[in-house]
């Protein structure tokens, strides 16, 4: 687990080595992708990990095991984990 970064799992599954479905792989990419599109300042980075990093920082990623990790700051990572 990185720290400052919340690993994010659907359902709250116990953690796997396993890869995910190729199909299911696949859908979770394009929904990150849709989500990176939705600010013009981001890009996503990482030809087969799928990252975005702002000034050197990485700050988003998509794992091939199911999981996403996000890196917000202190006062919004409290407001998103309470959703």
């Amino acid at each position: 687990m990185f720290v400052g970064y919340y690993l994010l799992r659907p359902n709250d599954l116990p953690e796997s080595d396993a890869l995910m479905s190729t199909a299911a792989y696949a859908n979770n990419l394009a929904l990150y992708e849709k989500l990176v599109t939705t600010n013009p300042r981001v890009e996503r980075k990482g030809a087969t990990i799928p990252f975005t990093s702002l000034n050197g920082h990485m700050f988003s990623y998509l794992g091939k095991t199911d999981e996403m990790a996000l890196r917000l700051p202190s006062g919004k990572r409290e407001a998103f984990l309470k959703r």
